[in-house]
C-alpha cells in the first residue's frame, strides 16, 4: 500500500511516517501522534491494508479529538459525537486520497 504523506486534521497537517519499534506506555503499538512534532507514525510491520488504514484512522481521531480539545468529563456525549462527527467529516473533504486505492490489484481477468 502506498502511504500517504500527510493528513489535514481540522487546520493543521500532520506528517504521516513509518517507524519501526513504536512504543507507548512500554508496549509495542501499531501507530501514534505526536502533537508537539505533528506527526503520526505507523509500524511498517503491519501487513494487511485493512490494519493499515484502521491505524490510520485510529490516529486521526486522537487527532481530531486533541485539536477539537474535546473535554470528556465535563461535555455531554451528544456534543462530543457532534463535533467528533464534524471533525471526521472535515478530514474527508480535506483528504479525498484517504479513500482512492488502485483496484487493479484486487482482481484478476478471469474473476466475474
Amino acid at each position: 500500500m502506498k502511504m500517504l504523506k500527510k493528513v489535514r486534521i481540522d487546520t493543521v497537517y500532520y506528517s504521516i511516517v513509518q517507524e519501526d519499534k513504536l512504543i507507548l506506555n512500554g508496549r509495542e503499538v501499531f501507530g501514534c501522534i505526536d502533537y508537539r512534532k505533528k506527526i503520526i507514525k505507523i509500524n511498517p510491520d503491519i501487513s494487511e491494508e485493512q490494519e493499515i488504514q484502521q491505524t490510520l484512522w485510529h490516529e486521526i481521531v486522537h487527532g481530531i479529538i486533541h485539536e477539537r480539545n474535546f473535554d470528556f468529563i465535563k461535555t455531554e456525549e451528544e456534543t462530543i459525537v457532534d463535533e467528533l462527527s464534524k471533525g471526521i467529516y472535515q478530514v474527508i473533504l480535506d483528504n479525498p486520497e484517504i479513500f482512492k486505492k488502485n483496484h487493479e490489484d484486487d482482481y484478476s481477468e478471469n474473476e466475474c
